[in-house]
Protein backbone atom coordinates (compact mmCIF):
# COMPACT_ATOMS: atom_id res chain seq x y z
CA UNK A 1 0.00 0.00 0.00
CA UNK A 2 1.79 3.74 -0.98
CA UNK A 3 1.76 5.56 1.95
CA UNK A 4 0.53 9.56 2.15
CA UNK A 5 2.84 12.10 0.05
CA UNK A 6 3.86 14.85 2.78
CA UNK A 7 4.30 18.17 2.05
CA UNK A 8 7.07 20.49 2.94
CA UNK A 9 8.54 23.94 1.98
CA UNK A 10 12.17 24.42 1.23
CA UNK A 11 13.45 21.06 0.66
CA UNK A 12 16.87 21.90 -2.33
CA UNK A 13 17.89 18.12 -2.94
CA UNK A 14 15.63 15.98 -5.08
CA UNK A 15 16.65 13.25 -3.54
CA UNK A 16 15.39 14.10 -0.27
CA UNK A 17 12.14 14.77 -1.58
CA UNK A 18 11.75 11.65 -3.25
CA UNK A 19 13.15 9.61 -0.59
CA UNK A 20 10.96 11.31 2.33
CA UNK A 21 8.02 10.93 0.39
CA UNK A 22 7.20 14.55 -0.23
CA UNK A 23 5.08 15.58 -2.82
CA UNK A 24 6.95 16.76 -6.02
CA UNK A 25 5.95 18.31 -8.82
CA UNK A 26 6.93 16.80 -11.59
CA UNK A 27 9.54 19.09 -13.70
CA UNK A 28 11.50 15.90 -15.24
CA UNK A 29 9.63 16.63 -18.73
CA UNK A 30 12.29 19.14 -19.17
CA UNK A 31 15.32 16.78 -19.28
CA UNK A 32 14.84 16.04 -22.99
CA UNK A 33 14.62 19.88 -24.36
CA UNK A 34 17.29 21.12 -21.94
CA UNK A 35 20.15 18.46 -22.32
CA UNK A 36 19.25 17.19 -26.58
CA UNK A 37 18.53 20.24 -28.51
CA UNK A 38 19.70 23.41 -26.95
CA UNK A 39 22.92 25.38 -26.69
CA UNK A 40 26.11 23.81 -24.79
CA UNK A 41 26.37 26.56 -22.32
CA UNK A 42 22.67 27.52 -21.02
CA UNK A 43 21.60 30.03 -18.04
CA UNK A 44 18.17 30.31 -16.43
CA UNK A 45 17.38 33.38 -14.46
CA UNK A 46 14.34 32.90 -12.04
CA UNK A 47 13.51 34.93 -8.78
CA UNK A 48 14.68 33.81 -4.85
CA UNK A 49 12.45 30.39 -4.14
CA UNK A 50 11.65 29.58 -7.19
CA UNK A 51 13.53 25.90 -7.44
CA UNK A 52 16.78 26.57 -8.88
CA UNK A 53 18.62 24.42 -6.80
CA UNK A 54 15.91 22.07 -7.17
CA UNK A 55 16.11 21.83 -10.83
CA UNK A 56 19.62 21.26 -10.98
CA UNK A 57 19.73 18.65 -8.20
CA UNK A 58 17.06 16.85 -10.42
CA UNK A 59 19.57 17.00 -13.11
CA UNK A 60 22.46 15.66 -11.12
CA UNK A 61 20.27 12.85 -9.77
CA UNK A 62 19.25 11.78 -13.47
CA UNK A 63 22.57 12.15 -15.00
CA UNK A 64 25.07 11.19 -12.40
CA UNK A 65 27.14 8.01 -13.60
CA UNK A 66 27.74 5.25 -10.47
CA UNK A 67 31.92 5.78 -10.12
CA UNK A 68 31.88 2.09 -8.75
CA UNK A 69 30.04 0.49 -11.13
CA UNK A 70 29.45 2.56 -14.26
CA UNK A 71 26.20 1.38 -16.06
CA UNK A 72 24.63 0.95 -12.98
CA UNK A 73 21.29 3.13 -13.05
CA UNK A 74 19.06 1.46 -10.51
CA UNK A 75 19.50 4.90 -8.29
CA UNK A 76 18.26 6.66 -11.03
CA UNK A 77 15.36 3.45 -11.53
CA UNK A 78 13.98 4.43 -7.94
CA UNK A 79 14.26 7.92 -7.87
CA UNK A 80 12.62 8.41 -11.12
CA UNK A 81 10.08 6.10 -10.76
CA UNK A 82 6.59 6.78 -12.29
CA UNK A 83 8.01 10.90 -12.95
CA UNK A 84 7.30 11.97 -16.62
CA UNK A 85 10.99 11.16 -18.24
CA UNK A 86 10.32 7.46 -17.70
CA UNK A 87 7.88 7.69 -20.48
CA UNK A 88 10.87 9.40 -22.98
CA UNK A 89 12.48 5.31 -23.42
CA UNK A 90 14.58 6.58 -25.66
CA UNK A 91 16.69 9.41 -23.99
CA UNK A 92 16.58 7.48 -20.56
CA UNK A 93 18.36 4.23 -22.14
CA UNK A 94 20.75 6.70 -23.70
CA UNK A 95 21.32 9.83 -21.29
CA UNK A 96 20.28 8.54 -17.38
CA UNK A 97 23.06 7.70 -15.49
CA UNK A 98 25.88 7.70 -18.41
CA UNK A 99 27.53 11.38 -17.60
CA UNK A 100 29.99 12.47 -14.82
CA UNK A 101 28.06 15.42 -13.10
CA UNK A 102 30.27 18.26 -10.89
CA UNK A 103 27.35 20.31 -9.30
CA UNK A 104 28.66 23.30 -7.26
CA UNK A 105 26.06 25.85 -5.77
CA UNK A 106 27.80 29.17 -5.22
CA UNK A 107 25.10 31.06 -2.60
CA UNK A 108 27.53 31.38 0.30
CA UNK A 109 30.48 32.52 -1.89
CA UNK A 110 30.77 35.99 -0.26
CA UNK A 111 32.40 37.55 2.18
CA UNK A 112 32.84 41.46 3.86
CA UNK A 113 36.29 41.45 1.54
CA UNK A 114 37.42 40.27 -1.37
CA UNK A 115 39.72 38.30 0.30
CA UNK A 116 37.10 36.76 2.33
CA UNK A 117 34.99 35.42 -0.64
CA UNK A 118 38.12 33.79 -2.15
CA UNK A 119 38.38 31.68 0.97
CA UNK A 120 35.14 30.81 0.80
CA UNK A 121 35.61 29.55 -3.15
CA UNK A 122 38.18 27.84 -1.98
CA UNK A 123 36.35 25.76 0.60
CA UNK A 124 33.37 25.30 -1.83
CA UNK A 125 36.07 24.04 -4.39
CA UNK A 126 37.40 21.61 -1.42
CA UNK A 127 34.17 20.16 -0.42
CA UNK A 128 33.25 19.45 -4.39
CA UNK A 129 36.42 18.10 -4.91
CA UNK A 130 36.04 15.58 -2.53
CA UNK A 131 33.25 13.61 -3.96
CA UNK A 132 35.49 12.78 -6.51
CA UNK A 133 38.32 11.36 -4.12
CA UNK A 134 38.29 8.28 -5.94
CA UNK A 135 40.40 10.12 -9.01
CA UNK A 136 43.97 9.31 -6.88
CA UNK A 137 43.40 5.93 -7.69
CA UNK A 138 42.43 6.09 -11.43
CA UNK A 139 44.89 4.48 -13.56
CA UNK A 140 43.87 6.93 -16.06
CA UNK A 141 45.63 10.18 -14.29
CA UNK A 142 49.44 10.87 -13.90
CA UNK A 143 51.16 11.13 -11.10
CA UNK A 144 51.05 14.65 -11.73
CA UNK A 145 47.48 15.22 -12.49
CA UNK A 146 47.03 13.23 -8.83
CA UNK A 147 49.57 15.52 -7.18
CA UNK A 148 47.34 18.53 -8.63
CA UNK A 149 44.18 16.71 -7.54
CA UNK A 150 45.57 16.64 -4.41
CA UNK A 151 45.98 20.10 -3.55
CA UNK A 152 42.06 20.80 -4.45
CA UNK A 153 41.41 18.16 -1.51
CA UNK A 154 43.39 20.67 1.17
CA UNK A 155 41.90 24.38 1.64
CA UNK A 156 44.87 25.57 3.27
CA UNK A 157 47.27 24.16 0.56
CA UNK A 158 44.74 25.69 -1.98
CA UNK A 159 45.20 29.17 -0.41
CA UNK A 160 48.83 28.38 -0.31
CA UNK A 161 49.80 32.01 -2.76
CA UNK A 162 51.92 29.83 -4.87
CA UNK A 163 48.58 27.86 -5.64
CA UNK A 164 45.75 30.38 -5.57
CA UNK A 165 45.68 30.59 -8.78
CA UNK A 166 44.62 27.14 -9.29
CA UNK A 167 41.23 28.36 -7.63
CA UNK A 168 40.44 29.53 -11.06
CA UNK A 169 41.54 26.43 -12.73
CA UNK A 170 39.20 24.09 -11.27
CA UNK A 171 36.43 23.52 -13.51
CA UNK A 172 38.74 23.29 -16.24
CA UNK A 173 41.06 20.77 -14.30
CA UNK A 174 38.07 18.54 -13.05
CA UNK A 175 36.32 18.12 -15.62
CA UNK A 176 39.30 16.96 -17.89
CA UNK A 177 40.46 14.43 -15.00
CA UNK A 178 36.80 13.63 -15.23
CA UNK A 179 36.73 13.17 -19.16
CA UNK A 180 40.12 11.21 -18.77
CA UNK A 181 39.26 8.41 -16.04
CA UNK A 182 35.34 7.46 -16.93
CA UNK A 183 36.42 7.98 -21.23
CA UNK A 184 33.07 10.29 -21.01
CA UNK A 185 32.02 13.88 -21.04
CA UNK A 186 31.38 15.68 -18.07
CA UNK A 187 28.00 17.91 -17.43
CA UNK A 188 28.68 20.95 -15.34
CA UNK A 189 25.97 22.35 -12.88
CA UNK A 190 26.33 25.59 -11.68
CA UNK A 191 24.06 27.16 -9.12
CA UNK A 192 22.88 30.66 -8.57
CA UNK A 193 26.28 31.78 -10.23
CA UNK A 194 25.62 35.75 -9.81
CA UNK A 195 25.52 35.39 -6.01
CA UNK A 196 29.28 36.21 -5.75
CA UNK A 197 28.70 39.07 -8.33
CA UNK A 198 26.05 40.77 -6.36
CA UNK A 199 27.23 40.26 -2.58
CA UNK A 200 30.80 41.82 -4.25
CA UNK A 201 28.93 44.89 -5.44
CA UNK A 202 27.15 45.11 -1.99
CA UNK A 203 30.45 44.84 -0.18
CA UNK A 204 32.50 47.34 -2.53
CA UNK A 205 34.87 44.83 -4.11
CA UNK A 206 33.01 43.93 -7.38
CA UNK A 207 35.76 45.30 -9.21
CA UNK A 208 38.06 42.64 -8.20
CA UNK A 209 35.64 40.31 -7.57
CA UNK A 210 35.10 40.27 -11.44
CA UNK A 211 38.18 39.63 -12.84
CA UNK A 212 38.60 37.11 -10.53
CA UNK A 213 35.63 35.30 -10.90
CA UNK A 214 35.48 35.61 -14.72
CA UNK A 215 38.60 33.30 -14.52
CA UNK A 216 37.04 30.80 -13.17
CA UNK A 217 34.40 30.54 -15.24
CA UNK A 218 36.87 30.62 -18.49
CA UNK A 219 35.20 27.56 -19.18
CA UNK A 220 32.30 28.72 -20.78
CA UNK A 221 34.49 30.58 -23.43
CA UNK A 222 36.40 27.29 -24.36
CA UNK A 223 35.50 26.18 -28.03
CA UNK A 224 35.68 22.75 -26.73
CA UNK A 225 32.03 22.89 -24.54
CA UNK A 226 29.98 20.18 -26.43
CA UNK A 227 33.05 18.57 -28.30
CA UNK A 228 35.44 18.23 -25.74
CA UNK A 229 35.43 16.99 -22.10
CA UNK A 230 32.48 18.72 -21.56
CA UNK A 231 28.88 18.17 -23.19
CA UNK A 232 26.99 20.50 -21.40
CA UNK A 233 27.08 23.76 -18.77
CA UNK A 234 23.87 24.88 -17.26
CA UNK A 235 23.72 27.85 -14.82
CA UNK A 236 21.44 29.24 -12.79
CA UNK A 237 20.91 32.64 -11.38
CA UNK A 238 18.91 35.72 -9.95
CA UNK A 239 19.98 38.24 -12.83
CA UNK A 240 21.45 37.86 -15.82
CA UNK A 241 24.70 40.22 -15.72
CA UNK A 242 25.88 41.63 -18.93
CA UNK A 243 28.74 44.80 -18.05
CA UNK A 244 31.45 42.45 -16.92
CA UNK A 245 33.31 39.95 -19.13
CA UNK A 246 31.93 36.94 -17.84
CA UNK A 247 29.34 36.00 -21.01
CA UNK A 248 31.69 37.84 -23.42
CA UNK A 249 32.85 34.93 -25.81
CA UNK A 250 30.96 31.66 -24.62
CA UNK A 251 30.34 29.10 -27.19
CA UNK A 252 27.13 28.09 -27.86
CA UNK A 253 25.95 30.37 -25.10
CA UNK A 254 21.73 30.54 -24.20
CA UNK A 255 19.95 32.48 -21.98
CA UNK A 256 16.21 31.65 -20.62
CA UNK A 257 15.00 34.99 -18.07
CA UNK A 258 11.95 36.17 -17.02
CA UNK A 259 11.67 38.13 -19.65
CA UNK A 260 12.21 35.77 -22.68
CA UNK A 261 9.42 35.36 -25.03
CA UNK A 262 10.02 32.10 -25.52
CA UNK A 263 7.52 29.35 -23.79
CA UNK A 264 9.43 26.09 -24.53
CA UNK A 265 10.96 26.80 -20.53
CA UNK A 266 8.81 29.01 -19.03
CA UNK A 267 7.31 26.76 -16.49
CA UNK A 268 10.68 24.66 -16.17
CA UNK A 269 10.42 26.74 -12.34
CA UNK A 270 7.84 27.61 -10.22
CA UNK A 271 4.19 25.77 -10.54
CA UNK A 272 1.57 26.67 -12.87
CA UNK A 273 -1.98 26.85 -11.99
CA UNK A 274 -2.55 23.54 -13.48
CA UNK A 275 -0.10 21.79 -11.36
CA UNK A 276 -0.81 24.57 -8.01
CA UNK A 277 -4.43 23.01 -8.11
CA UNK A 278 -3.40 19.23 -8.74
CA UNK A 279 -0.90 19.71 -5.58
CA UNK A 280 -3.70 21.55 -3.38
CA UNK A 281 -6.06 18.39 -4.63
CA UNK A 282 -3.51 16.10 -3.50
CA UNK A 283 -4.02 17.44 -0.05
CA UNK A 284 -7.68 18.16 -0.03
CA UNK A 285 -7.04 21.41 0.11
CA UNK A 286 -9.34 22.75 -3.57
CA UNK A 287 -11.42 24.68 -1.48
CA UNK A 288 -8.73 27.34 -1.23
CA UNK A 289 -7.56 27.50 -4.66
CA UNK A 290 -9.54 30.86 -4.67
CA UNK A 291 -7.32 32.17 -1.83
CA UNK A 292 -3.99 31.03 -2.98
CA UNK A 293 -4.46 32.21 -6.77
CA UNK A 294 -5.13 35.32 -5.36
CA UNK A 295 -2.72 36.01 -3.29
CA UNK A 296 0.37 33.87 -4.90
CA UNK A 297 0.41 33.98 -8.38
CA UNK A 298 2.29 37.10 -8.93
CA UNK A 299 4.13 36.65 -11.83
CA UNK A 300 4.14 36.11 -15.72
CA UNK A 301 7.08 34.16 -17.19
CA UNK A 302 5.98 34.47 -21.18
CA UNK A 303 2.75 32.41 -21.89
CA UNK A 304 2.46 31.06 -17.92
CA UNK A 305 0.64 32.43 -15.47
CA UNK A 306 3.24 31.03 -12.42
CA UNK A 307 2.84 30.24 -8.53
CA UNK A 308 6.10 31.40 -6.70
CA UNK A 309 6.62 27.36 -5.42
CA UNK A 310 7.92 28.87 -1.52
CA UNK A 311 4.46 30.02 -1.15
CA UNK A 312 2.30 27.40 -2.08
CA UNK A 313 4.44 25.11 -0.74
CA UNK A 314 4.53 27.27 2.75
CA UNK A 315 0.35 28.06 2.30
CA UNK A 316 -0.12 24.16 2.34
CA UNK A 317 2.40 22.88 4.66
CA UNK A 318 0.58 25.50 7.49
CA UNK A 319 -2.76 24.76 6.27
CA UNK A 320 -1.99 20.85 6.66
CA UNK A 321 -0.97 21.49 10.30
CA UNK A 322 -3.95 23.17 10.87
CA UNK A 323 -5.87 20.64 9.79
CA UNK A 324 -4.71 17.77 11.95
CA UNK A 325 -4.84 20.09 14.83
CA UNK A 326 -8.73 20.63 14.32
CA UNK A 327 -7.89 25.00 13.69
CA UNK A 328 -9.15 24.92 10.23
CA UNK A 329 -10.60 28.47 10.91
CA UNK A 330 -7.42 29.95 10.99
CA UNK A 331 -6.00 28.94 7.80
CA UNK A 332 -5.23 32.49 6.09
CA UNK A 333 -2.34 33.30 3.07
CA UNK A 334 0.44 34.88 5.13
CA UNK A 335 3.23 36.72 3.74
CA UNK A 336 5.87 34.14 3.48
CA UNK A 337 8.34 37.30 2.43
CA UNK A 338 8.25 38.85 5.42
CA UNK A 339 11.73 40.18 6.12
CA UNK A 340 13.09 39.37 2.54
CA UNK A 341 10.88 41.52 0.13
CA UNK A 342 12.85 44.73 1.14
CA UNK A 343 16.12 42.82 1.18
CA UNK A 344 15.39 41.64 -2.64
CA UNK A 345 14.29 44.60 -3.81
CA UNK A 346 17.37 46.79 -2.46
CA UNK A 347 19.64 43.79 -4.00
CA UNK A 348 17.84 44.18 -7.30
CA UNK A 349 18.53 48.29 -7.41
CA UNK A 350 21.78 47.86 -6.43
CA UNK A 351 22.66 45.72 -9.08
CA UNK A 352 20.76 47.04 -11.89
CA UNK A 353 23.65 49.05 -13.21
CA UNK A 354 25.21 46.11 -14.58
CA UNK A 355 22.17 45.58 -16.71
CA UNK A 356 20.88 47.03 -20.34
CA UNK A 357 18.68 49.84 -20.03
CA UNK A 358 15.89 48.03 -21.39
CA UNK A 359 15.89 44.96 -18.87
CA UNK A 360 16.50 47.55 -16.00
CA UNK A 361 13.47 49.09 -16.36
CA UNK A 362 11.79 45.58 -16.89
CA UNK A 363 12.85 44.36 -13.71
CA UNK A 364 11.84 47.48 -11.86
CA UNK A 365 8.38 47.20 -12.91
CA UNK A 366 9.02 43.65 -11.90
CA UNK A 367 9.93 44.67 -8.36
CA UNK A 368 7.49 47.63 -8.16
CA UNK A 369 4.90 44.82 -8.70
CA UNK A 370 5.81 42.40 -6.82
CA UNK A 371 6.08 44.84 -3.71
CA UNK A 372 2.91 46.23 -3.90
CA UNK A 373 1.30 42.89 -4.35
CA UNK A 374 3.09 41.94 -0.85
CA UNK A 375 1.68 45.06 1.41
Amino acid sequence: MQTQKRAGAGAERFSVIIDGNFYYVDKTKFLRPVFSTQGSVMLFTRPRRFGKTLTLSMFKEFFDVNPENPGDTSRQERLFRGLDVMKDTEFVQKYMGQYPVVFMTLKKVYGESFEWAVQKLAALIVYTASKFRYLLQSPKLSDDEKSQFEIYLNVDKLLEPKNKFKITEFLNFISNALYEHFGHQVILLIDEYDVPLAKAQGKGYHSEMVGFYSQFLDILKTDDVGDGSVFKIVMTGCLKVAKNSIFTGPNNFTANTVLTKDPEFSSLMGFTADETKKFLDKFDLSKYSGLVKENYDGYRFYDQEIFCPWDVCSFISDALEHKNEGTTEDIKALNYWIGSEITSTQAIKSYVGFLSENDNQKLQDLSDARTSQSL
